[in-house]
């Protein structure tokens, strides 16, 4: 049988629009910023992390592991009270990654998420990170989402740099995510998967930790991932290239 050839990158964006169009009519969007440019960012951000995931699905473990791991810090961030979706939907994520990830990893029953299973995960995580105010202590924990999902997002904004570097589009193909990356450094995918998570789990507990302390620790925090994912690229870089 003939594979589907799929839908184009520009069809898929297009749809991510309206469905984040969708979330905007249900009244979930960025608050803190006036209109339109709420309505805007919301949109740039439900189509980046959407993507962001469906372009860090190269792995087995990797989209379905960093999914869990974000969905159980957006639910402690969440806590106690937020918008109930957060807590219930939050939750059903972990239940449903942690379920996948057997089959993603059996060798007999391989089971893989796809470009439907990676933009449902994005999708989800994007919404979720709209649900929350985190800002009850001081207003810098409005950027926590960024630290719970940085390392999707780096894949994303490293990858669209060197391709643009490279004069090739950033919608087009090519085997320059860290993973890849690390792989041709000698790394195995088993230890690629298990840094990656560990990393993505420190960064989870110092967004929780920047949505519970003051303005001053939180932008050190802030400061800090954002030096280390800058060191992280040009290592990558000077290294892989």
């Amino acid at each position: 049988l003939k594979k589907p050839k799929g839908l184009s990158p520009y069809v898929k964006l297009l749809f991510q629009a309206l469905a984040a169009l969708i979330l905007i009519h249900y009244d979930i969007y960025i608050k803190f910023l006036p209109q339109p440019w709420g309505y805007i960012l919301t949109i740039l951000w439900v189509t980046g992390i959407t993507n962001a995931f469906n372009l860090l699905d190269i792995q087995d473990g990797l989209a379905a592991g960093h999914a869990a791991l974000a969905a159980a810090a957006f639910a402690a961030v969440a806590l106690p009270g937020e918008f109930i979706y957060v807590n219930f939907a939050a939750t059903a994520l972990i239940g449903a990654t942690c379920a996948f990830w057997p089959y993603n990893h059996s060798a007999s029953k391989k089971t893989f998420l796809g470009d439907a299973g990676s933009n449902f995960l994005g999708f989800i995580l994007a919404a979720l990170a709209l649900g929350a105010s985190y800002s009850k202590v001081s207003p810098l924990a409005v950027f926590a989402p960024l630290l719970i999902l940085a390392l999707p997002i780096f894949d994303t904004l490293f990858v669209s740099a060197v391709r643009l570097s490279k004069g090739i589009s950033p919608l087009k193909g090519t085997p320059d995510h860290f993973p890849l990356r690390l792989l041709r450094l000698g790394l195995n995918k088993k230890t690629i998967l298990i840094l990656s998570l560990l990393t993505a789990g420190v960064y989870d507990i110092l967004a929780y930790a920047a949505a519970r302390c003051g303005a001053f620790w939180a932008g050190v925090i802030y400061a800090a991932v954002f030096l280390d994912l800058i060191f992280f690229a040009v290592f990558l870089k000077w290294k892989t290239e």
